[in-house]
């Protein structure tokens, strides 16, 4: 029942990725595109400095007891569509859509064991041409239909990696924060009673789901 409702959110993720694809084409940024930078960080990152924002990141009910790893190699030639690598276990799963796989890629998806959503996506580094589309289910998290997280809930980009950017209280340094679009248990747009949230990234590296009290840092 969980993995066909799961397929259901993913094929809808696809189509809001389609969406979002062919606002590419154009003028108007696709949807769940990452934040824009603010004037001030703007003319903070052109003088040197980064600003990173620590936020608190969601945790499982019933942690994983190990990592869930899934890989697949993926053929772009071979992408009719979109073609998915789930972790049935963490509730995630990744659509790859047409043009964004550059060449045939062995990709590898991990959730880390624990209580925390923090992921892993490999190899790190690698680009895509088209936004590759991120879906969580929030059942058995502590998000479910909490409109308080649903406020401020984010997608983050842990540049080094989760051990580095997750500290022992489950706060994770964002390099790069992500607008989120969360969906009910109808499967309808909700901003209140989350069931599954959805992200769209260009990039791979770790990544966490997170809501809270945002902390700002400057780096060099």
């Amino acid at each position: 029942m969980r993995t066909a409702l799961l397929a259901r959110r993913a094929a809808r993720a696809a189509l809001v990725l389609a969406t979002g694809s062919a606002l590419a084409c154009g003028d108007t940024a696709p949807l769940s595109a990452p934040e824009r930078l603010s004037p001030q960080t703007a003319a903070l990152s052109r003088s040197g400095h980064r600003q990173r924002v620590r936020v608190p990141i969601l945790h499982r009910i019933n942690p994983l007891r190990a990592d869930e790893v899934a890989c697949r190699t993926i053929d772009p030639a071979a992408i009719a569509g979109s073609v998915s690598i789930a972790l049935p276990e963490a509730g995630l799963r990744v659509s790859f859509p047409e043009g964004s796989i550059p060449s045939t890629t062995q990709v590898c998806l991990t959730a880390h064991a624990g209580s925390l959503l923090t992921y892993s996506f490999q190899p790190h580094g690698l680009q895509f041409g088209v936004p590759v589309q991120v879906l969580q289910d929030l059942r058995g998290t502590t998000a479910y239909n909490d409109r308080v997280m649903a406020r401020t809930m984010i997608a983050g980009y842990l540049s080094a990696g989760v051990q580095a950017d997750v500290d022992d209280q489950g706060v994770g340094t964002f390099a790069e924060t992500f607008s989120t679009a969360m969906y009910d248990d109808a499967e309808k747009p909700t901003k209140t009673a989350p069931a599954s949230v959805t992200f769209s990234t260009v990039h791979f590296s770790g990544y966490a789901l997170a809501s809270g009290r945002a902390d700002s840092l400057m780096t060099r």
